[in-house]
């Protein structure tokens, strides 16, 4: 019989993006973050954009700014669980309001990395809204 043994401090955690109403902040889960690699060296900045075609937000993580004004500053409280940023200024851009993006991205409604046309390389869908 095989055994399967638990490493200590290891936990699953849920593979989410998360946009809060109240707060006006996107949340990426530290299950999230672990499963792309994603940690406060490789990426400190994320973009935002929006397609009205699909209905879907675009995601892209950035190590530095692109110096276009596109990029917001991740918040890390700490190395290896979760990242948090403010969401208002792409709402403005693509005439969402925070009611129709509030809520959980996970599953279906969450895809990537993937490369998006006209947008990044490796990116991340959400949606449709």
């Amino acid at each position: 019989m095989a055994m399967i043994v638990a490493k200590v401090g290891s936990r699953k955690a849920a593979i989410r993006i998360n946009i809060s109403e109240k707060t006006s902040m996107v949340g990426f889960s530290a299950g999230f973050l672990r499963l792309n690699s994603l940690t406060p060296n490789n990426c400190r900045y994320v973009r935002f954009g929006y397609d009205p075609d699909i209905r879907c937000i675009g995601v892209e993580f950035l190590a530095e700014d692109n110096k276009l004004g596109e990029c917001l500053k991740l918040s890390w409280p700490k190395a290896g669980t979760t990242a948090s940023c403010p969401i208002r200024s792409l709402l403005g851009h693509a005439r969402l309001t925070l009611k129709d993006v509030a809520g959980g991205y996970e599953n279906e409604r969450l895809q990537g990395p993937m490369k998006i046309v006209g947008f990044c390389s490796k990116g991340f869908l959400l949606g449709p809204i």
